[in-house]
């Protein structure tokens, strides 16, 4: 008789992965330890517009929300008030 391994067992995790949770509970961007950007919880600026234009792709977005809050400041930041 084979005993089939607990389905609530978790897989260690990889070091790679250990160490974006650790920076993340230090409050860095979990890709480059970066400071966190004012636009995003999670992310420096960089990783951020990566990750919006990437969620955009993958779900087939056309227009932009331009009044989103990363665009609001990202346009600040540049003083470019017409192109995001």
């Amino acid at each position: 008789m084979t005993v089939d391994p607990q389905p609530n067992e978790q897989k260690p995790l990889s070091r790679q992965r250990l160490w974006q949770i650790k920076k993340k509970a230090e409050g860095k961007c979990p890709m480059c330890a970066g400071d966190i950007w004012e636009g995003s919880s999670s992310y420096c600026k960089k990783h951020h517009i990566a990750a919006r234009e990437r969620q955009r792709k993958r779900i087939g977005c056309v227009d932009r929300y331009i009044n989103s809050k990363s665009y609001k400041i990202e346009m600040k930041e540049t003083g470019d008030e017409n192109n995001p």
